[in-house]
């Protein structure tokens, strides 16, 4: 099912691409999406980019249109059932949907990135505009590469 609570900021939630505007960067085309809490895999998941159509049974004034469209997720929503998302925009109803995870289209495109904190002993990084989300994030200092974690916020 997909539903529709209103409307969020895009790129909106935990995945934080609001921050640094990544939500309307060219990788994530489409729209924002929250996906449902059994498959929310942390920030592992965010900007997965994925291609969503209605299969036109629901209910609710707006169906999701039965034409194949792109969206990316950038949050968890915990009132989903499995399989679920929710659009993230102004509008009625639970509409059932299909909808499959595909390469973010880049094309040649850089990654972005996004940095908070301001001193000597604290900074995070945040990193946009990738295919496939990242698993790691190395980082060279010292003439040696220094493994980077990520943090609840999509920052590493």
């Amino acid at each position: 099912m997909l539903a529709d609570y209103g409307d969020r900021t895009r790129g909106f939630g935990h995945c934080s691409f609001h921050f640094h505007g990544f939500g309307n960067s060219a990788g994530y085309a489409g729209t924002p999406l929250a996906i449902n809490a059994a498959q929310y895999t942390g920030t592992s998941i965010c900007g997965l980019c994925v291609q969503y159509r209605g299969v036109g049974q629901g209910l609710g004034g707006n169906p999701v249109s039965t034409a194949w469209q792109p969206g990316f997720i950038c949050d968890e929503c915990p009132e989903c059932r499995f399989g679920d998302l929710d659009q993230q925009m102004g509008g009625d109803g639970r509409w059932r949907v299909e909808w499959y995870p595909m390469q973010c289209p880049v094309g040649s495109t850089t990654f972005k990135f996004g940095f908070q904190g301001g001193n000597p002993w604290y900074k995070k990084m945040m990193v946009a505009n990738a295919r496939v989300p990242l698993s790691n994030v190395r980082l060279w200092q010292d003439g040696a590469w220094l493994q980077l974690i990520k943090t609840i916020a999509n920052y590493w």
